[in-house]
């Protein structure tokens, strides 16, 4: 499981209960933590089960990738099994068709229509009314592309520019992320009572954090390993990473006294050292004389 990639998700019947009103067994407890421990957690928050003395939740949508747009739910029926189907809309980019001259053509996809034709039940009159489960599925699947379908339009627009980050470890990964934290917290201003958006703003702050942190590392490890022959290459990064300011010393270009001006770094060195002569022998004298 620590080698899938950040966007997988998992979804099943698996058997374990989740229904925080019921009592956790120690299999449940160890599914959990196997899943927790590797970044995913479950989406689903409601029964799909509904038994003679309890009812629970046993249908599962893991997901690992917090900064997905991921909306889900149940399907309230009894007709086709004994479990509620669950429905997990995840949005992903934009599928590019084809570029020319600067721009790009793209499938964009309308969610609140489709939001509104999925919550339409004439649109399932074919599942709902099915009582082969085969046959049942086979709508379903059918209806639910033909719904998609006429809920996306081509447009074409502008390819964007490569993004030039001042800071060398920054992504666009994590620019989207920092994107998202950023519009979150706006809409918290605005809402700051809900709960909901305020534990989905600490998951983005907790992630960006995460992958920043994380980009950090790797870009600096990179480059201390190209440095680590030079050790004025190396203490240079390391003041980089400390953000010290290192001011450099400088040699002044001339010297200007009561009686003449140095220019030549020969003569400036003999100069304030004659200088220094002259003061000490003086101070050797006030001392004996003392």
């Amino acid at each position: 499981m620590p080698s899938l990639p950040s966007n997988s998700v998992i979804v099943g019947d698996l058997n374990f209960d989740l229904n925080p009103e019921n009592d956790t067994d120690n299999p449940t407890l160890d599914y959990m933590r196997i899943m927790s421990v590797n970044g995913f957690y479950n989406i689903i928050e409601t029964a799909t089960r509904f038994g003679n003395s309890k009812t629970s939740l046993l249908d599962h949508i893991f997901v690992k990738n917090l900064a997905m747009d991921i909306r889900s739910c149940t399907v309230d029926t009894d007709i086709l099994a004994d479990h509620l189907p669950v429905i997990g809309s995840i949005a992903i980019p934009n599928f590019k068709h084809s570029h020319h001259a600067g721009h790009i053509s793209i499938t964009k996809l309308d969610r609140e229509q489709l939001y509104e034709k999925i919550n339409d039940t004439e649109n399932w009159q074919g599942v709902l009314t099915s009582h082969d489960p085969d046959e049942a599925f086979d709508n379903f699947t059918t209806t639910m592309q033909s719904l998609i379908n006429e809920s996306s339009c081509t447009v074409s627009k502008k390819q964007n520019k490569k993004l030039n980050f001042k800071k060398p470890w920054m992504t666009r990964k994590i620019f989207r992320l920092i994107t998202q934290r950023e519009n979150c917290r706006k809409k918290i201003f605005d809402d700051p009572f809900n709960g909901k958006l305020l534990k989905h703003y600490t998951k983005l702050k907790n992630l960006a954090a995460e992958a920043v942190k994380k980009a950090k590392v790797d870009y600096f490890k990179h480059k201390f390993e190209v440095v680590k022959s030079n050790p004025n290459e190396k203490w240079t990064l390391i003041n980089r990473i400390l953000n010290r300011n290192v001011a450099k010393s400088s040699v002044p270009s001339c010297l200007e006294t009561d009686t003449c001006k140095f220019s030549l770094p020969k003569e400036i060195s003999e100069c304030f050292n004659e200088f220094f002569c002259k003061h000490r022998n003086r101070a050797c004298w006030e001392i004996t004389q003392n």
